[in-house]
């Protein structure tokens, strides 16, 4: 006999996708329906006003992509709607719709700094590419201190993550961790460090070289100047 079947489940962390989805994707406004799920995880209890607003659009537009939305994330095994209906004039998705990023939060309760190395290897095992990564312009402009939130979040698990690694002689999972996390926060100084630290402390010459002239063509490139700590570092592993 056949189980449950899986919640409808929307991927924030990297391009922007609703997997488990009960019905069918809408054939128009299918990114601006992801866009309302979005928000109303981000946004829970709100009113429609409240959402019409914070999202720019006409009630009308509003409406219609609920409307999609809704058909879009159909109904649980019990027939409740995923989206349902605002009667109390607040709106609210069912409890089991969920994201990567909330579990990711879960994961990491407390903070990265109580969190254990098995809790840090799975959120990064989450992390797909640059949160929001395929957003179309003029969409999701509510969400840009949230994305700062969840690149910052992964630049500090990958970071501490690749530390501890360091400290237990893993390079792999020191590797993984800083090249993880450099997908979501490109040339963070952090987590460039971490990484031209464990090519260092590895032994992987040719690799150090590469990844120091990276590192300094790119400070050139985008006028940026070179923290202290990775000036040390670089003259330290070239010599």
């Amino acid at each position: 006999m056949a189980g449950p079947k899986p919640h409808p489940y929307l991927n924030v962390l990297g391009p922007v996708e609703l997997v488990n989805a009960r019905g069918m994707p809408p054939d128009r406004a299918p990114k601006q329906c992801l866009e309302y799920c979005g928000w109303l995880l981000h946004h829970p209890g709100q009113t429609p006003l409240s959402m019409a607003n914070s999202l720019l659009v006409s009630e009308s537009t509003r409406r219609s992509n609920m409307s999609r939305l809704r058909i879009w994330l159909g109904r649980d095994d019990t027939g409740t709607p995923y989206l349902p209906d605002a009667y109390s004039g607040r709106i609210k998705l069912h409890p089991d719709v969920s994201s990567d990023w909330e579990y990711f939060s879960m994961l990491m309760v407390g903070g990265v700094q109580r969190a254990n190395k098995e809790a840090m290897i799975q959120s990064l095992g989450l992390v797909r590419g640059a949160p929001l990564a395929d957003t179309a312009p003029g969409q999701w402009h509510w969400a840009e201190q949230w994305r700062i939130e969840m690149i910052k979040a992964i630049r500090d698990i990958g970071v501490t993550l690749a530390n501890q690694a360091m400290d237990d002689r893993n390079f792999d999972l020191a590797r993984w961790a800083a090249s993880t996390a450099l997908i979501a926060a490109p040339e963070d100084d952090k987590l460039m460090t971490a990484r031209l630290r464990t090519e260092h402390l590895a032994g992987n010459d040719m690799e150090v070289t590469r990844l120091a002239m990276h590192i300094t063509r790119m400070a050139r490139t985008i006028g940026h100047d070179l923290p202290d700590e990775m000036i040390e570092l670089i003259h330290t592993v070239l010599l």
